[in-house]
């Protein structure tokens, strides 16, 4: 008897097998993907829609001054931008097109150079290479940005990372 579990067994999960290997020979549509580029010459940020395997530009630019670092959230809704000539940190939501949405920003220290962001969304991590500091912004579950706190750094903040817990 143990002996034609063990066949059923396996014709179950060869059965199994099959019928997921036969469903997958449908090709399915991927979503597409964004990119987004600064251009701190052009003063805007680019959007980039790959689908299809190809990537292209989306027509529409999103003026923004200086921008100079740019980091999206773990979910992907939301992307930060510094701009280190104006010493601010701007907010987007990408809608489903890809084109951004401007959410609001706020005053950092001085010259924002790099960024990370908490992956449980709740925190923006700036570093200030001139203002010799880390701006500390809580976010919503909107992915606006509040006014930040800013903590002192014995050299200036040149790049951040952010760990895990």
């Amino acid at each position: 008897m143990e002996e034609s579990m063990g066949i059923e067994l396996r014709e179950f999960l060869f059965e199994g097998l099959l019928q997921l290997l036969k469903g997958d020979t449908v090709r399915r549509k991927r979503a597409p993907e964004y990119a987004y580029v600064a251009s701190l010459q052009g003063n805007s940020i680019s959007s980039l829609v790959r689908a299809d395997d190809r990537w292209k530009s989306i027509e529409e630019r999103m003026p923004l001054k200086s921008p100079t670092y740019l980091v999206r959230s773990q979910c992907g809704r939301f992307l930060y931008v510094a701009s280190s000539l104006t010493d601010t940190v701007s907010a987007f939501r990408a809608d489903d097109g890809g084109t951004l949405v401007r959410l609001n920003n706020h005053s950092s220290d001085k010259q924002p150079e790099s960024m990370a962001a908490c992956p449980a969304g709740r925190f923006l991590y700036v570093g200030n290479s001139l203002g010799s500091s880390v701006s500390v912004f809580a976010l919503d579950r909107n992915g606006m940005l509040s006014p930040p706190k800013s903590y002192p750094t014995k050299a200036g903040g040149h790049d951040v990372a952010h760990h895990p817990k």
